[in-house]
């Protein structure tokens, strides 16, 4: 009978440890993941929650029937960095009569692009007709890109062909001797007739001993060549940090970048300036971290590129 009940006793102290151990972790997890279920921060209202509510409104717009997907921010977690980041919403009608500069040439921009009317599957954004090949060159920015339209988050180096044809060579960190080394040699033969070729770097060579002219000077070399091709060729300009990084990286650093670039390069690249046109007319960027964004930004940014492509 006495070891019947320390049998019992014992048990009961097992099934406790248990019990405490799976609090403890539940509990840890719910702290860990606790920006998933979001808050209250300054009266707005983040994560999930922000995201319910975002839905409840959006019903109320459409009369409870769903004509196109609803966009959120996703809290996907991401790596790449400006030199290893330093270590360191409102939706609006894109319609708008005020113009940009594309390459030169003022265009009404916003009446093309359709912010609010993206198909569930954003590969399939701007379909049909004879529109260009793309081939995208770009940094951790570019494969953030990536991961938004093909929900694979798997890769960090990205060389491959899309289920559109289009083509993708990024890798996170990388800057201009990535670019000349690896970047570009592996698409080189698929540059000619009816691509386009898109640039999106410069972020993690600002403030370094790289400068604004050595990507002028080897962009406009290689456009050159490739427009002489039949290619189109494209410098997609830098955008946006939420805040000043510890190497100094700061959003008026990048206004001068950007600056340079537009007026350095040659009647040869299209400057497609997103920075200006998100901010301007979407509103905000959606940052995940100090330098990255969230997958509706790169989105945003996909959608100004493809806009400026093939109109």
């Amino acid at each position: 009978m006495k070891d019947d009940l320390n049998l019992f006793r014992n048990l009961l102290i097992l099934l406790l440890i248990l019990v405490l151990a799976g609090g403890a972790v539940c509990g840890y997890q719910l702290y860990k993941n606790r920006d998933a279920y979001g808050a209250e921060e300054d009266g707005e209202l983040t994560g999930l929650r922000k995201l319910i509510s975002e839905a409840e409104k959006w019903l109320d717009r459409s009369g409870g029937s769903r004509s196109g997907p609803l966009q959120p921010s996703e809290g996907e977690d991401g790596a790449g960095d400006a030199q290893n980041e330093a270590s360191g919403q409102d939706s609006q009608d894109g319609r708008s009569d005020a113009n940009d500069t594309w390459g030169g040439d003022d265009q009404d921009l916003l009446g093309l692009i359709v912010w609010d009317e993206f198909p569930e599957d954003p590969f399939d954004a701007f379909p049909g007709g004879e529109r260009r090949r793309v081939i995208f060159i770009g940094d951790s920015r570019t494969v953030g890109m990536y991961w938004a339209l093909s929900k694979d988050q798997s890769l960090h180096e990205v060389h491959l062909e899309d289920k559109n044809g289009d083509i993708w060579s990024a890798r996170e960190g990388m800057g201009l001797a990535w670019m000349k080394e690896y970047g570009v040699p592996p698409v080189q033969e698929e540059i000619g007739e009816n691509t386009a070729v898109v640039i999106l770097m410069g972020v993690n060579d600002i403030g370094s001993r790289i400068t604004a002219d050595d990507y002028v000077d080897y962009v406009n070399e290689k456009a050159q060549d490739w427009t002489g091709k039949g290619a189109l060729v494209y410098y997609t300009s830098v955008n946006p940090v939420r805040e000043t990084l510890p190497n100094g990286l700061s959003n008026a650093k990048i206004d001068e970048w950007n600056l340079k670039m537009q007026e350095g390069l040659s009647e040869n690249v299209q400057y497609i300036d997103t920075n200006s046109v998100i901010t301007q007319y979407r509103g905000q960027f959606d940052f995940k971290d100090a330098l990255h964004y969230r997958d509706s930004t790169n989105l945003d940014v996909y959608r100004v590129v493809m806009t400026a492509i093939i109109q």
